[in-house]
């Protein structure tokens, strides 16, 4: 065989494994072939760049082993095709900013001292704790749903925890039926089985074949569901709980027009039958929930989140930190000037 055939040989071999390693992904890790295509073509791309040969039939080869090493790992994780809804992801957080603030403001008030405390080093820069330069952002983001098996019926309410890049740069829809990928850890705490983030973490809208609305009437939903005269004693019973939600339902009686200038934040006010006439709550909306806040005063909706308090001339004000929203299709009245940039909103009914 001469060099030629051989290349025509390894270019045919290359198609074929990279079809059938697409065809095992797709069936083990839910993850379309296309997307296993689409990442061999962008790897040839690459490598035509970055290597000193004319022959594509070898750069292929290259992009191949590339491709093949790096999953194979991923097909011989323990980690599990699941479908559900998540109800709620918080906004990412640096774990490092509240040290970078510390060491900041210790420099500022006395540069020596806080040297000699180990907050900066002597060109000023912060420090953890235990002396190393903060570098760069530690984020985490924690996520709230439920889940099942793509080939069983066991629905069960979940808690994850993503880190790193993943945690600031993974999109997560919420309130709509999606397909992830997780390692199960066979732990469970406060009734939520605890998820492991895998390093390819996604949430893929599917076609399900159940709605927001079925899930939302499962008991583990309804587990977490409470009315909004409880967010009180909710709050007072979660101090200090970072990872978990409630979720409740209510009539939109105020939505801001723009967000908060210093925070970012959109502040809507629940109202409902079952509270007192003078009683309303505050929700504050991050930024990747200004989407679902499509809609005026008048609507129903669910907000999944975690509570806060705000003492104010005596009296402590509670209030919801939203990590999820779901106005009712049936029951949501559209913004009046759709033309806005985060749509115009009616103001206090």
């Amino acid at each position: 065989m001469d060099v030629e055939e051989y290349l025509e040989e390894v270019e045919q071999n290359v198609q074929d494994k990279l079809e059938g390693l697409a065809n095992r992904v797709e069936q083990k890790l839910a993850i379309p072939r296309s997307e296993i295509i689409q990442e061999f073509k962008d790897e040839v791309e690459r490598l035509t760049e970055a290597l000193d040969v004319d022959d594509e039939r070898i750069i292929e080869r290259r992009a191949w082993a590339r491709i093949r090493g790096a999953w194979k790992q991923e097909l011989m994780s323990n980690a599990e095709v699941f479908e559900g809804v998540v109800f709620g992801a918080s906004d990412p957080f640096d774990m490092n900013a509240p040290r970078r603030y510390q060491a900041e403001q210790a420099y500022e008030d006395d540069p020596k001292k806080a040297i000699n405390e180990g907050y900066v080093n002597e060109d000023g820069e912060p420090l953890d704790t235990n002396g190393n330069l903060i570098q760069s952002p530690d984020w985490i983001r924690n996520i709230v749903g439920v889940k099942k098996p793509i080939d069983g019926d066991d629905v069960t309410l979940f808690k994850m925890t993503m880190s790193g890049n993943n945690a600031k740069e993974v999109n997560i829809p919420t309130f709509t039926p999606v397909r992830f990928r997780a390692n199960v850890t066979g732990n469970e705490e406060n009734g939520y089985e605890v998820l492991n983030s895998w390093t390819r973490q996604s949430f893929e809208e599917i076609d399900a074949d159940f709605t927001v609305e079925d899930v939302l009437d499962t008991p583990e939903a309804k587990r977490i569901m409470i009315d909004l005269n409880d967010i009180r004693t909710w709050h007072n019973e979660h101090v200090g709980t970072y990872d978990e939600i409630m979720m409740v339902e209510g009539d939109v009686a105020y939505i801001d027009s723009e967000p908060n200038r210093v925070t970012g934040n959109l502040r809507m006010v629940l109202d409902s039958d079952d509270i007192g006439e003078t009683d309303q709550y505050t929700v504050w909306l991050p930024e990747h929930l200004h989407g679902a806040a499509d809609f005026a005063a008048g609507s129903k909706v669910i907000v999944a989140g975690s509570t806060g308090e705000n003492e104010f001339g005596g009296e402590i004000d509670y209030m919801i930190n939203a990590w999820g929203l779901y106005a009712y299709p049936e029951l949501k009245i559209p913004a009046r000037n759709e033309d806005a940039e985060l749509g115009s909103y009616d103001q206090i009914i």
